[in-house]
């Protein structure tokens, strides 16, 4: 968990995992990039999900990201043991609404859906006709799994205006340091994440603080290629808001 444990009479255990983005009782149960096992489990679940005790006479596993930003290309292949080749594949998704059949190739190629995790089922049969079905789950990565105000990543033309006229965000373009400025000061800026919008990539930790306090914060970005970036940070009313920069 990200809070500091307490133990007494007076204190109840928070059953879930800890993420930043997060809070129980106005607190954060996460720190970035110190503390998120949400995102953990997520990248790390594929690769324990694969340690089985015993594998049956026909078995398969899936082969692809755990997580995912949205509409990266997303590449999967079978992983088939036993059995008697030849095989045949028969790929099936699920983004919400329900399994869709998606191709029968010997690999399957996908776009991450928007704001939802996507699901994968991979049914193999060998020569003798016997199945297995394997599954597998893209958890969508944008701040931990999901956003409660998400930014329309395919129209940069708006770069610099944000989804709260209250924040505003200076100078833009930047090429050393920029300001993020918020007029409500119960907003904060304690818990923020920046990602690189080309690569749907977290680049958090290439940055750092100059100065913050609970209206203000500047970041010295001097580090970060040139390119278009997403600051993000949760406010008062556990909205994330995202702001659209370019480094210069």
């Amino acid at each position: 968990m990200g809070v500091q444990p307490q133990f007494g009479p007076n204190y109840t255990r928070v059953l879930h995992f800890s993420n930043p983005f997060r809070t129980h009782n106005g607190e954060p149960t996460g720190v970035v990039n110190v503390s998120n096992n949400n995102r953990n489990i997520n990248l790390n679940g594929p690769t324990v999900e694969a340690f089985r005790f015993s594998i049956p006479a026909l078995w398969a596993s899936i082969l692809g990201p755990g997580t995912a930003g949205n509409g990266q290309t997303l590449n999967f292949s079978p992983n088939i043991q036993g059995g008697i080749a030849p095989y045949s594949t028969s790929w099936q998704l699920n983004n919400g609404s329900g399994y869709y059949f998606a191709g029968n190739g010997t690999t399957l190629t996908t776009t991450m859906p928007t704001n939802q995790n996507l699901e994968v089922m991979l049914v193999v049969t060998d020569q003798n006709n016997s199945t297995f079905t394997a599954y597998r789950t893209v958890q969508n990565d944008f701040l931990g799994g999901g956003c409660t105000v998400c930014p329309d990543l395919g129209d940069l033309e708006d770069v610099g205006e944000n989804l709260n006229n209250d924040v505003i965000l200076f100078p833009n373009p930047t090429s050393d340091k920029i300001t993020i400025k918020s007029s409500d000061r119960g907003d904060g800026f304690y818990f923020f994440e920046v990602t690189d919008v080309k690569n749907r990539t977290i680049v958090t930790s290439e940055i750092s603080v100059e100065s913050q306090n609970e209206r203000r914060i500047t970041l010295s970005v001097d580090k970060l290629k040139p390119g278009v970036y997403l600051f993000s940070y949760q406010n008062s009313l556990n909205e994330i808001i995202h702001l659209r920069f370019i480094k210069n």
